[in-house]
């Protein structure tokens, strides 16, 4: 997908990645899109304030059929939308793949994403535009792994079992004979 500092605040996350990292010392961020160049010069520069380019990676936009595996061999997924009009009256569409993925998940807590998953239990949720809340729940998930996992494998069922292909389809078939 796209690199879009003004609708993915991944600036934030460079700044709490910023903030953690060196408790961790093989971990590194890489981070996936394509950007202009402003939004790219902006990034690089943040990343160089804080002496992160053996730790932070710009890999550029990828082909769809590394996402699935992108998204299940990482060690966190995070994003950071900017709690903007746009995303007010619906939900990110990172949420359900990024949920599939068995992976643990931080995003912001923007949107209509509480009416449908529950920090610490789907998910991990943090306060939009908080770079230190953002770092405060990155070091929770390394620092409480496992629980993380477990986390996020219930985040994984539940797009199963709400928001599957099957579940879709017959909700649409159930809608459908409802007319008839």
């Amino acid at each position: 997908g796209s690199l879009d500092l003004q609708k993915d605040n991944v600036q934030l996350i460079v700044e709490a990645f910023a903030k953690i990292h060196k408790k961790y010392d093989g971990l590194q961020f890489h981070i996936y899109g394509k950007s202009n160049a402003k939004d790219k010069k902006i990034l690089e520069d943040t990343i160089a304030m804080h002496n992160l380019q053996d730790k932070i990676i710009l890999k550029g936009p990828v082909s769809f059929e590394k996402v699935p595996g992108i998204l299940s061999s990482s060690i966190m997924l995070v994003s950071s939308q900017v709690n903007s009009q746009r995303i007010k009256g619906g939900l990110s569409t990172k949420l359900g793949e990024y949920l599939y993925s068995a992976t643990p998940v931080l995003l912001s807590d923007v949107g209509w994403i509480k009416d449908y998953v529950n920090d610490g239990e789907h998910l991990f949720l943090a306060e939009p535009g908080n770079v230190d809340k953002y770092a405060e729940k990155m070091e929770m998930i390394l620092q409480h792994y496992d629980r993380s996992l477990s986390i996020a494998k219930n985040g994984r069922q539940y797009i199963i079992e709400n928001s599957s292909h099957i579940v879709m389809g017959n909700n649409l078939l159930n809608f459908i004979n409802q007319l008839s």
